[in-house]
């Protein structure tokens, strides 16, 4: 994603990688109101719709599910991997 196509990456690559995971990490932190490093269904929901993507509760029920199937709440690591993934997958 941030490779020259050689799959390494050079210092311009980390520098967009640096911000790119900083943005998400900025919108996680606003997300997480109370400071646990978790977010909630109703918080990913909140998220994703602030970045233009309608997904289904089932969907959503779904990814937090698989993100922790105990508490049911997302890291912010799992966050991250979670809007990388959907932002693959949409070519948005």
């Amino acid at each position: 994603m941030f490779d020259n196509g050689s799959g390494t990456i050079d210092v311009e690559g980390f520098q967009h990688l640096y911000r790119y995971v900083n943005q998400w990490l900025e919108t996680f932190r606003g997300l997480d109101r109370d400071g646990s490093g978790t977010v909630d269904e109703s918080e990913l929901t909140q998220a994703f719709t602030q970045m233009g993507y309608r997904f289904s509760p089932q969907f959503l029920q779904y990814l937090v599910r698989r993100a922790d199937p105990v508490s049911q709440r997302v890291s912010v690591d799992q966050y991250i991997l979670l809007c990388i993934q959907i932002q693959k997958f949409t070519g948005k």
